[in-house]
């Protein structure tokens, strides 16, 4: 059995939009085989995240993120702003059914709702 620690989805039709594996960043290695077979079965992008926390231990201060379908990457570094627009790409590329036109999703984000 495994644990998916994130799974994004669309919070208008609730459709999936990718897996995130995360992990404390120790220097371990992180098992991601179900992960990517799971994302690969369902033809979603899956990622693993690594973090970072702040000396306070009450944030987060980075991330190492590596793809893990469709590609497979080796982790980049990443602030936790960059990480935050990675995941939100997922929703703006996201064709919504039940949206009337695209550019619903942005003007949305635009206004604040």
């Amino acid at each position: 059995m495994i644990d998916i620690d994130d799974c994004e989805y669309c919070n208008r039709c609730g459709a999936p939009l990718g897996f995130v594996e995360t992990a404390f960043d120790n220097g371990r290695h992180k098992a991601t085989t179900v992960t990517r077979l799971l994302a690969e079965r369902c033809g979603l992008p899956a990622y693993l995240a690594y973090y970072t926390k702040t000396d306070d231990g009450d944030d987060i201060s980075s991330f190492r993120v590596a793809e893990l379908f469709p590609q497979r990457t080796f982790p980049s570094a990443m602030t936790p702003e960059e990480y935050c627009r990675k995941l939100q790409r997922l929703r703006d590329e996201h064709f919504c059914p039940g949206t009337l036109f695209a550019g619903v999703r942005e003007e949305r984000v635009r206004r604040g709702l």
